[in-house]
């Protein structure tokens, strides 16, 4: 096996590049709104998801069709690759999670770069303007739910104004106490 030639590397070049700047726009669209609501994973983040990729979707294509074999063995393992990263943005303490949507928008920013990568670009960057639009457009939605007292007793959490309080059972680890 030999190196790519320069040669090769323009006709490369010249043949993806229009995917790899389709995939640097799809993620700045939907960076834009980690940074306007001020998540762990903004701009720079979703740019980088999108583009790693859209680089190893073009990868495993160009791998496959040059030295055969399934075109879709790379692709597959960001998927696995991406739940991880999603994983380490989620937290948990007692009662709540927090960052479930920014794990939820890691995994989709890849989903469009995998899109790009393949060749769908502007479907790519439609997914990323809906994505944006459901990110942003429906968090005053989210809050209202939120906010509303009459929601509260039916949510799991407990709240202050819950009519119904939460009772926790006792685990096996717990010692009773004799009073």
């Amino acid at each position: 096996m030999q190196n790519e030639s320069f040669d090769n590397f323009v006709l490369l070049v010249g043949s993806y590049s229009p995917r790899v700047f389709a995939a640097i726009i799809a993620g700045a669209i939907v960076g834009i709104e980690g940074e306007i609501s001020n998540r762990p994973a903004g701009l720079r983040t979703n740019i980088l998801i999108t583009l790693g990729s859209a680089l190893l979707s073009i990868l495993s294509h160009v791998a496959g069709q040059t030295f055969g074999g399934d075109a879709t063995r790379i692709a597959a393992q960001i998927i696995t690759g991406i739940g991880f990263i999603g994983a380490g943005v989620i937290l948990h303490n007692r009662e709540q999670i927090h960052g479930i949507t920014t794990a939820a928008m890691i995994f989709v920013t890849a989903a469009i770069g995998m899109t790009i990568g393949f060749g769908f670009l502007w479907s790519g960057i439609g997914i990323a303007l809906i994505v944006f639009l459901v990110l942003l457009g429906l968090r005053p939605v989210g809050r209202a739910i939120e906010n509303a007292k009459w929601l509260r007793s039916w949510r799991r959490l407990p709240h202050a104004e819950a009519k119904t309080p939460v009772v926790r059972r006792r685990t096996s680890r717990q010692k009773t106490r004799k009073s």
